[in-house]
């Protein structure tokens, strides 16, 4: 029903039992707009070369000559794939028909073909991305035994982040088919973007190192500034494991903005424990998406430690006083790096942030500085348990 904005929600939620209940889905794959239809003037599609050598001391050697990126450029870039709503829908639906400026191309779980290969696509093509089914594709097994979608829910955030959005308050709509499939799956509790059972690192998520600028935070409220739904820019999920986690999680809740659970949100806060200091912040210079600050911890002594690093904002705000939150810790040989969330009060609730950004400490002065700051009478927190320990908000 159109201009029916109760009607909208009603069908949108329903998208996930739409595509993943249909026999077929013909994508026009190749078309930028609705009038531009599905067929198009087309070369015939060029097949591989044997090249036959004149070398003097071996002639008539014969090579067969391919682009092993063949699938990406009669496929993967065309205009329909660059649109965020058609992320879930490809994903869901089990076969698809794609019809494209070059080839039409054909998938489904059990092979992808096109016209050039209709039968089998030979292997010195290069390796083809499989369809598989949703839950193959975005589940992992955990130390426990369980799946939970944490790696590969990491690369489809990269992917749907880099992909256009019409209108930027769909940010979660048209990402709710394939949350409620997992979240039946996995009987996790999706948040706005993040998995509860995971919450820990996936704040930690930031700016993609292939991000064209600053991340830009939404005009109208979309999601709590924990989530990466809150920014427009392509965002980078951690996949590692965590090795360390310095946070405990006390209560994450988000509240709907209306019947779909999975889609838009008009709240969230996330409250924990955790190590948090004072720092003050000093931008120096900008590299595209990440920017060079001098950062300073007093130290328990009186004295300053002061360094250069790279922070990743989430956020166009630029204050030189912030609190840093240490959250995970990586070690490897030689050695170790803190992963810590930058936040800044609210200034209506003591103790509630919002989330600032992403520091990295890979010195041992600097860890070493964060132990034994010495924090500013600004520091905020709504209870203290000692050794620098506090139980805070960030919504």
């Amino acid at each position: 029903m159109q201009d029916s904005l109760s009607d909208w929600e009603q069908e949108a939620s329903l998208m996930a039992d739409v595509y993943r209940g249909s026999l077929c889905n013909l994508a026009a794959t190749g078309s930028s707009h609705a009038n531009e239809g599905c067929y198009y003037e087309r070369r015939a599609p060029v097949r591989p070369n044997i090249i036959t050598t004149a070398w003097v001391d071996t002639p008539n050697q014969e090579f067969l000559l391919s682009d092993n990126n063949f699938w990406a450029g009669i496929f993967e870039n065309d205009p329909l794939r660059q649109r965020a709503w058609v992320v879930q829908e490809l994903l869901l639906s089990p076969r698809i028909l794609h019809l494209g400026k070059r080839q039409m191309i054909w998938e489904c779980y059990q092979s992808s073909l096109c016209e050039l290969y209709p039968g089998r696509v030979p292997k010195f093509i290069g390796r083809i991305p499989k369809k598989l089914p949703l839950e193959r594709m975005i589940f992992e097994k955990g130390e426990d035994g369980n799946d939970y979608p944490v790696f590969s829910w990491s690369n489809l955030v990269h992917s749907y982040t880099s992909c256009n959005l019409t209108n930027p308050g769909d940010k979660l709509i048209a990402l709710s088919g394939i949350a409620k499939l997992l979240q039946e799956s996995t009987q996790d509790e999706y948040l706005a973007g993040l998995w509860k059972k995971h919450l820990p690192s996936q704040l930690l998520w930031e700016s993609e190192s292939d991000q064209a600028g600053p991340l830009i935070t939404a005009k109208t409220y979309r999601a709590p500034s924990w989530s990466w739904a809150c920014v427009d820019g392509r965002i980078s999920c951690p996949s590692w494991k965590r090795q360390c986690l310095f946070i405990n999680i006390l209560e994450a809740s988000v509240e709907p903005a209306g019947f779909d659970r999975t889609g838009a949100v008009k709240s969230g806060l996330v409250r924990l424990t955790g190590p948090l200091t004072t720092i003050e912040l000093e931008e120096m210079k900008q590299y595209n998406a990440q920017s060079q600050y001098r950062f300073r911890f007093r130290t328990s002594s009186n004295e300053w430690h002061d360094s250069a690093v790279i922070c990743k904002p989430s956020s166009l705000v630029n204050p030189n006083e912030l609190h840093c939150l240490a959250v995970n810790k990586r070690t490897a040989e030689g050695y170790r790096d803190y992963d810590c969330l930058l936040l800044m009060p609210t200034k209506s609730t003591q103790g509630q942030f919002y989330r600032w950004g992403l520091l990295e400490l890979g010195s041992e002065d600097e860890i070493h500085d964060f132990h034994n700051s010495e924090t500013h009478e600004w520091l905020q927190y709504e209870k203290s348990h000692g050794q620098g320990i506090y139980t805070i908000s960030i919504v």
